[in-house]
């Protein structure tokens, strides 16, 4: 079907359920036990929730079918001020490698557990935001250095 609204992007073609912890991940896969049903794995949400994001990877690993390449910074300053109710004060996405995951680790975990499918960018940085310019920059600044792992 094609995309009218968006064009040049696919449209999706199955549901999309939003679950965004583990316990959560677990319940769902427990309650609907399917090999159609798994995650889109962004370690970037699991920084700023203060979720291992590297353990889940070992323990979904058959539950991964897409990944973001997207990082996050914790600003501990700024948490220490405002706390984690707070959300949007003390934490915002970067791009890979200017924030606090370590992405050689994260590319090693998915090679581990034999993921062989696509890391796609998901530019959320509001750094590299604001001109058509940046962001191209942005983009091309994660491909180098998430691809510097990739063997």
């Amino acid at each position: 079907m094609r995309n009218t609204l968006l064009p040049g992007f696919a449209r999706r073609t199955a549901p999309t359920l939003w679950s965004s912890s583990p316990d959560m991940w677990q319940m769902l896969f427990d309650r609907l036990d399917s090999d159609r049903i798994g995650l889109c794995y962004d370690p970037s949400h699991l920084v700023w929730q203060m979720i291992d994001p590297y353990g889940n990877i070992f323990k979904f690993k058959d539950k991964i079918f897409h990944v973001h390449a997207k990082d996050t910074h914790v600003d501990y300053e700024k948490l220490s001020l405002y706390g984690t109710q707070q959300n949007a004060k003390w934490w915002c996405h970067r791009l890979p490698g200017l924030g606090d995951l370590d992405w050689n680790r994260i590319v090693d975990a998915l090679y581990q557990i034999g993921y062989d499918k696509a890391i796609c960018i998901e530019h959320e940085d509001p750094v590299w935001d604001g001109t058509e310019e940046k962001v191209k920059r942005g983009i091309l600044k994660t491909r180098d250095h998430v691809s510097q792992f990739f063997m």
